[in-house]
């Protein structure tokens, strides 16, 4: 039987599942799903995914949040996968007919994009553990989005040590894809030289066995307590502000410059006005400039004007 959609969340849902071709059936009158649903009894197939839908009003978002154009009152079956590696389609067949474009759809497009994407992101991951320590977390260790983070994070502080780290929240994909290369299904997850540790509470349990630490490698080990270190391995760049302004102030900012922060091009945001940067030795220099905003990169620092001609002079500065 195909899943009946009641709401926006179960369509968003059903449509994120992961390695699945997603089909709607939108009929309002039902004898369209009716004739689909006899056919689901005898035809199964574990990489298809069915629902339905017959309220007009979801009818409608599902149209708004298309790609592509059909009639309200059109009856037919929209086609969607999660990872999306196949073109969206609305068809408008009968049940038989679409089940034969459906088997076409998996041979020819769905099953090796599907796979290419999954050797893609394998690389990915294996190329983020040649780092010495690196973290899949939910969020930032500046702003943890769960407790465990939040606890890990706190747990690593004392040591005093360099490391990188991949928000997962921001490459939702990479949740399903790390999960299967780790065989490993809860984050946060700690690799140590490309070695699965485990997450926050296997992290605890090694701490409280002083084990821990003799996991970390030499050159982890920061020489001194140093906080601009540390952001700089995890922030494409730095912003020192003298005050602290609001966030339409900052991307009134950002967007002058077409600066982005993402997961590739993170920027982490100080008041030089606070205590904590004004007590922090390796940032008193900056604190010489009397400007607005500055920028730190690579260990130079811009301001406006400097900024500006070394984005004229090369335009991907900042990617």
């Amino acid at each position: 039987m195909a899943q009946l959609l009641k709401d926006e969340n179960e369509i968003h849902d059903f449509q994120t599942r992961f390695n699945k071709i997603n089909v709607i059936i939108i009929d309002q009158n039902g004898q369209y799903i009716e004739r689909f649903e006899r056919l689901l009894q005898i035809q199964q197939d574990e990489q298809l995914n069915f629902g339905k839908v017959q309220d007009a009003q979801l009818i409608k978002l599902l149209k708004s949040n298309s790609q592509i154009n059909w009639l309200i009152n059109q009856t037919g079956c929209l086609i969607k996968s999660h990872p999306n590696v196949i073109e969206e389609q609305f068809l408008q067949l009968e049940p038989v007919q679409i089940f034969r474009e459906l088997q076409n759809i998996k041979l020819n497009t769905f099953n090796s994009e599907q796979l290419k994407l999954k050797e893609a992101y394998f690389q990915k991951i294996k190329n983020l553990l040649q780092n010495p320590i690196i973290m899949f977390i939910v969020g930032t260790p500046e702003a943890p989005m769960c407790r465990f983070t939040k606890k890990l994070v706190q747990n690593l502080q004392q040591y005093k040590i360099k490391f990188h780290f991949y928000d997962i929240e921001i490459d939702k994909l990479m949740v399903p894809y790390l999960k299967e290369f780790s065989n490993y299904n809860t984050f946060p997850q700690v690799y140590i030289k490309g070695k699965l540790i485990g997450g926050s509470d296997a992290v605890q349990e090694l701490i409280n066995k002083n084990e821990f630490v003799k996991l970390i490698p030499e050159e982890s080990f920061m020489a001194r307590e140093s906080k601009l270190e540390q952001i700089q391995l995890i922030s494409k760049f730095i912003v020192l502000i003298d005050g602290a302004p609001d966030n339409n102030y900052l991307q009134k900012q950002f967007s002058f410059y077409n600066l982005k922060i993402d997961q590739e091009a993170r920027a982490e945001l100080f008041n030089c006005l606070s205590n904590i940067i004004e007590s922090s030795q390796e940032l008193e220099p900056y604190l010489l400039y009397k400007v607005t905003l500055l920028l730190i990169v690579q260990n130079t620092v811009y301001d406006f004007v400097t900024l500006k001609a070394e984005i004229h002079a090369n335009p991907k500065f900042l990617e």
